[in-house]
């Protein structure tokens, strides 16, 4: 075997490696449940939720495969990180008459390593399979003797019904390779159709698409990200070694006359544009929805590597490639980036009794691992925060109650008045999930509260304008 084959072969035993680790022993975290419920929903044959009707492919998918092996967190896992692997083996070997071998090992490379990728590609949602199917899109889509485009729009038509997002390609390959009598009618093409697109979703009231627009225009998004978040958490994701390389290459393909330079400008530059209008507008961004452009991102920047003008820099920039995201793969490694809500469940269900009140974030999805154990089937629980006048029950009943929080909210402003009054009545008794590492933004620890005094009965008190604001009166003083 020579030197090159061993080397893309490396990157593909990493790049699974990686992607099978731990694949079944993270807990569901997160919008996992909703692809749970759906799953569970498509296997009875009950009614499909919304979400599964508006892009169904990756629902189906998960479907069949937990069909096969069963409902568990791995199956539903296991195709979106295959297909993730395929992603890494496109860039790898699908084109090879584009480019040359050390930006294909450097995009393969990356996006191997890739935290982000890797999150994704472990998350039983329907990302790990819009990356590998936009990648096959996108090479499909260069010019050059192994272009083929039908092929591009089949796979990204089948992108796109494993989330809209993946849309965002489409000026990549509608004129990405038109020529110059054809670019100026696709391009008013192109603005009639989207513009018709906005005029559905706008006016078709009571569909799934329309109620997610208006929920990311009306600031009514439980997860909102403003602009600042979306900025941040992109360029934190992505990379910004990664990233300046990507600028680098867009600036030196548009001084070029490779084939392939619109294709990839568009691919890279459009779908990040297109997001950052939409947050300057006032809409809630969240930068997984950029992962369309990942992989014209990483063509991008093998572009900007290639420019660099000397060995010994490339040598640095491909040290920094491989060490700036080294913490966070290995946080992920150890708890796969999410909270262990097994675990919280585990807890509760060793120390609380099955009458106690059980207030929780994520509750439904503790609830699921809750009800494995056999004292708690029937338990119920809520979710936290809760308003005052459950506060106020909550601190005055009989019955013993527990909290189970993330510890990274406490640093939420809108959830200081919340927080307050946790610490006026309860008492943090336990953590579960490790403290985050050096140089990794996310802490996944939940804390697990219980109450430790029990205020006499009072009738409750409609708040006063200054807690609605966030300030928390002393609940001893309503004795």
């Amino acid at each position: 075997m020579t030197r090159a084959r061993a080397l893309t072969a490396l990157i593909l035993l990493v790049a699974l490696a990686l992607r099978l680790w731990g694949l079944g022993r993270w807990s569901f975290d997160g919008d996992e449940l909703y692809s749970w419920f759906s799953v569970q929903r498509l296997l009875t044959g009950d009614e499909w939720r919304s979400g599964t009707q508006s892009f169904p492919l990756g629902y189906l998918l998960m479907a069949g495969s937990a069909w096969l092996l069963g409902a568990s967190e791995w199956s539903l896992r296991l195709l979106p990180a295959l297909f993730s692997w395929g992603s890494v083996a496109a860039l790898l070997l699908m084109r090879r008459d584009v480019g040359c071998r050390g930006d294909r090992w450097l995009a393969a490379g990356v996006a191997a390593l890739s935290p982000w990728m890797l999150f994704h590609a472990q998350s039983a949602r329907f990302y790990g399979l819009l990356v590998g199917l936009v990648t096959v899109a996108l090479l499909w889509s260069l010019p050059g003797s192994g272009r083929r485009p039908r092929r591009a729009w089949g796979a990204l038509l089948l992108a796109t019904l494993c989330h809209p997002s993946a849309a965002l390609l489409v000026p990549a390959l509608a004129l990405g390779n038109a020529g110059r009598p054809a670019l100026l009618r696709r391009v008013g093409l192109l603005a009639l159709a989207t513009l018709g697109l906005a005029a559905a979703l706008v006016f078709s009231e009571g569909s799934s698409p329309h109620q997610v627009l208006d929920r990311l225009m009306s600031g009514a998004d439980p997860g909102r990200y403003d602009l600042a978040h979306f900025l941040l958490g992109l360029a934190y994701n992505f990379g910004p070694l990664l990233g300046l390389l990507a600028l680098a290459g867009s600036w030196g393909l548009l001084r070029s006359s490779l084939p392939e330079r619109r294709v990839l400008l568009l691919a890279g530059l459009v779908p990040p544009a297109v997001l950052l209008l939409a947050s300057l507008a006032g809409l809630s961004v969240h930068q997984r929805y950029a992962l369309v452009a990942v992989p014209g991102l990483l063509l991008l920047a093998t572009h900007g590597f290639r420019g660099l003008p000397s060995r010994a820099l490339r040598g640095v920039v491909l040290a920094g490639l491989v060490l700036i995201p080294a913490p966070r793969l290995l946080a992920h490694l150890n708890d796969g980036s999410r909270h262990d809500t097994r675990a919280v469940a585990q807890f509760l269900a060793q120390n609380a009794d099955p009458d106690d009140a059980l207030v929780l974030e994520q509750h439904a999805m503790i609830e699921l691992y809750l009800h494995e154990m056999p004292r708690f089937a029937d338990s119920f629980t809520s979710e936290a925060p809760v308003a005052p006048r459950r506060q106020h029950d909550l601190a005055r009943q009989l019955r013993e109650s527990w909290l189970a929080l993330k510890a990274s909210h406490r640093q939420r402003p809108e959830e200081e008045a919340w927080h307050a009054w946790v610490d006026q009545v309860y008492t943090e008794v336990a953590r579960v999930g490790r403290p985050p590492w050096p140089l990794v933004r996310h802490d996944n620890q939940y804390v697990i509260y219980r109450r430790t005094r029990r205020l006499p009965p009072s009738k409750f008190r409609t708040p006063t304008s200054g807690l609605q604001q966030g300030t928390t009166p002393d609940p001893m003083s309503e004795r």
